[in-house]
């Protein structure tokens, strides 16, 4: 059975979620403040509620929904642990 595929082009609101996401991951490598480590557990938090609000649907495949996602978990799972080793 064939199965039709559908398009969804890469977008501003796609890009920028996706820079910011590793303008954070640069980010906390070289923080030292407690206080910006736990704002960026925060921002770890809302960066996978704004992976799903962009995108459209999960069988949107395209590179930048897969490694948007990717980046999103690297960013709370790495504030996570460096909220642990802070504290």
């Amino acid at each position: 059975m064939l199965r039709t595929v559908t398009k969804y082009p890469v977008t501003i609101a796609k890009l920028s979620s996706f820079i910011v996401k590793i303008g954070l991951i640069v980010f906390a490598v070289w923080t030292h403040s407690l206080t910006m480590l736990s704002l960026l557990a925060i921002a770890g938090m809302l960066a996978l509620n704004a992976h799903f609000i962009v995108f459209e649907t999960t069988e949107d495949h395209s590179w930048i929904n897969v490694w948007d996602l990717f980046f999103s978990i690297v960013l709370l799972l790495l504030s996570t642990v460096l909220l642990i080793v802070r504290s």
